[in-house]
């Protein structure tokens, strides 16, 4: 408004009034611009603070997000290293008790085999005594199976030891023949031996005498 005045004011040759409506038209325009300026700046301002506001809440979402990952990642890490090393830790104990069954293996494996060496031996030995007919024969015999005579006993307390020693021989497995041989007697003499060891024991005769006798001799009861 004060802009069209001051263009009349000119038209009309009144250049005075014309400066003072132009003075005001800048003015004016100015405080307007002005204004418009502060109102922006202002607004701007605002939005500066929401956006700074809103970057600080999202930095610190970011910040826990990442602590949250970081210490999971620690916690994880840490679990794996307990599993590993209890892991090993078990391995490590697997593998030494492994190695002392073993080494208790290799000792027990000696050991049966030696024993087995002495039986075989003492085996040997007894046979061999047993061939001989020598007088050493059953006591050597009662060492090497100690429980023959006392389980012998059990079938008839009235054994005698030349029945005993019979018995052994046949414990040991030799035929009717190879105890005539050994013995020096008939034949006929052992066969009579047996059926008389027969009765005294109340073997029936279906069964068959030595697997009978090592069968009862050998059993735990």
């Amino acid at each position: 408004m004060y802009k069209k005045i001051a263009e009349l004011k000119i038209a009309q040759g009144n250049a005075t009034e014309a400066k003072q409506y132009q003075d005001l038209y800048l003015k004016t325009n100015k405080e307007l611009d002005d204004r418009m300026k502060n109102e922006r700046d202002f607004a701007l301002n605002e939005v500066m603070k929401e956006e700074k506001i809103k970057h600080t809440l999202e930095t610190k979402k970011t910040q826990r997000t990442t602590l949250i990952i970081i210490s999971s990642l620690i916690f994880i890490t840490l679990f794996i290293i307990y599993l590993l090393k209890k892991s090993k830790s078990r391995n490590l104990k697997s593998i030494e008790i492994a190695q002392k069954l073993l080494k208790e293996k290799e000792i027990t494996e000696q050991e049966t085999h030696k024993l087995k060496q002495q039986i075989n031996e003492a085996f040997d030995e007894i046979i061999q005594l047993a061939k001989d007919n020598n007088p050493s024969f059953y006591t050597r015999f009662q060492e090497v199976y100690p429980k023959f005579q006392s389980k012998m006993l059990q079938l008839n307390e009235s054994l005698k030891p030349s029945e005993l020693t019979f018995a052994a021989y046949i414990y040991l497995g030799f035929t009717t023949k190879e105890i005539a041989d050994c013995t020096f007697k008939a034949i006929k003499t052992i066969e009579n031996n047996r059926y008389n060891f027969r009765k005294k024991i109340h073997l029936s005769p279906e069964k068959d005498l030595q697997i009978w006798l090592r069968n009862y001799i050998d059993s735990e009861s």
